[in-house]
C-alpha cells in the first residue's frame, strides 16, 4: 500500500473510531524540529478526559477527535473533528462536536527556515447539537497569524486571531456554568465567547532525539460580547515520537474563568 493510500486509511479508521464516541476540538500540538519537507500529510487520533463546573452543575466528559491535514513550504490545511460523552446531572449525552477547518499560508521564512510567520483562518463549522451543549450551533470563522521560531533545543511558537459567530447577539451565546433560571451556557466541552481575541503561545524544548517537553498559555479575551467570559489555561506536556509516530501527553488547568476544573489529553500522531 503507498504512504497515501496509508494515511487516508489511517484517517479514515480514525473518524470511524471517533463517530460514537466523544471528542475534543482543540488538538495538542507536539514540539517538531522537522522540516515542512519532511512531512507533508499528518493525522491525528487524541482521547480527552475532562471535569467542569460546581454544585448542581458539575459534570465531566471524555472524548476522542480524528484530524488529518496536509502541509506544504508555503501553504497547508487541516480538518478535525471530535465526538463526545457528556455526564451531567440529567444523565449522558452523546455525540458529535463541532468540525473545524483550517487554512494556513506562511508569509515569512528566514534564518534557514528558523523563523517563519504566516496567517490562517480557522472555520468552527455547526456539527455538534447546540441544544446538547456539544456545539456552538453558528458558523465562527477565526482568521490570526502566527509565528515560529524553532532551533534544537528549543521551539517558541505564537498565535492571535479574533473569533466571531456569524449571526449571533450577546443573548443567544453564553458560557457554560448558569443555574437556577438563568439560560443555560454552551457548549460545555469548547465553550468560547460568540466574539473574542484569542491567543497562543507555547514554549518547547527537545531532550533527546526522540523526546521533547512543552508548556503552553492559550486562551481568550471577550470583545463587544456583555456576557463573554475571559479564559486564560496554562498547560504541560511531552511527546515521544518513533519514525513517523509521535505519542503527547497533556495536561490543561485554567488559571482564569471556568472552562473546566482539569483537562487529560493524550495524542497519537502520523506523519508522512
Amino acid at each position: 500500500m503507498s504512504p497515501v493510500r496509508l494515511l487516508f486509511a489511517f484517517a479514515l479508521l480514525a473518524a470511524l473510531l471517533a463517530e460514537p464516541s466523544r471528542g475534543q476540538a482543540q488538538a495538542c500540538h507536539p514540539v517538531e524540529f522537522r522540516k515542512p519537507d519532511q512531512a507533508r500529510f499528518r493525522s491525528t487520533l487524541g482521547f480527552l478526559a475532562a471535569g467542569y463546573g460546581s454544585g448542581d452543575d458539575a459534570g465531566d466528559y471524555q472524548g476522542l477527535y480524528a484530524g488529518v491535514g496536509y502541509r506544504a513550504d508555503w501553504f497547508g490545511g487541516e480538518l478535525l473533528l471530535p465526538a463526545y460523552r457528556l455526564s451531567r446531572s440529567t444523565g449522558d449525552t452523546y455525540g458529535l462536536g463541532d468540525l473545524v477547518l483550517t487554512a494556513r499560508g506562511t508569509a515569512i521564512r528566514a534564518r534557514s527556515d528558523a523563523i517563519t510567520a504566516g496567517v490562517e483562518l480557522p472555520v468552527m463549522l455547526p456539527t455538534g447539537d447546540e441544544k446538547q451543549s456539544l456545539g456552538m450551533g453558528r458558523v465562527m470563522p477565526m482568521p490570526g497569524l502566527w509565528f515560529s521560531f524553532a532551533r534544537a533545543p528549543f521551539v517558541v511558537r505564537a498565535q492571535a486571531g479574533y473569533g466571531h459567530m456569524i449571526g449571533s447577539t450577546p443573548s443567544e451565546h453564553h458560557q457554560h456554568g448558569t443555574t437556577g433560571t438563568e439560560p443555560e451556557r454552551h457548549p460545555i466541552v469548547n465553550p468560547m465567547n460568540r466574539s473574542e481575541f484569542e491567543h497562543a503561545l507555547t514554549l518547547g524544548l527537545g531532550l533527546a532525539r526522540t523526546l521533547s517537553v512543552h508548556a503552553r498559555w492559550f486562551g481568550a479575551v471577550p470583545v463587544a460580547d456583555e456576557s463573554g467570559v475571559l479564559r486564560e489555561i496554562l498547560a504541560a506536556g511531552a511527546t515521544a515520537s518513533f519514525a513517523a509516530f509521535d505519542v503527547t501527553t497533556e495536561l490543561q488547568v485554567p488559571v482564569a474563568g471556568d472552562p473546566f476544573d482539569y483537562k487529560v489529553v493524550i495524542q497519537l500522531g502520523l506523519s508522512l
